[in-house]
């Protein structure tokens, strides 16, 4: 949990040095929000969670 806070600070500030806090802000969240479903899916559907899934996400 602590490498996925540091790699969203990491995305937020790349992207605002190269655009705006703003756009880093939202594909942050865009990205999380994607990977909250993902996760929301395959708990729904209790299907096994394995290595490649892991890279997936």
């Amino acid at each position: 949990m602590l490498a996925l806070i540091y790699a969203s600070i990491g995305i937020i500030i790349y992207v605002s040095l190269r655009f705006e806090w703003r756009m880093g802000l939202s594909s942050v969240l865009a990205l999380l929000h994607d990977v909250f479903i993902i996760v929301a899916i395959f708990s729904l559907f209790r299907i096994e969670v394995d290595l490649t899934f892991i890279a997936a996400v």
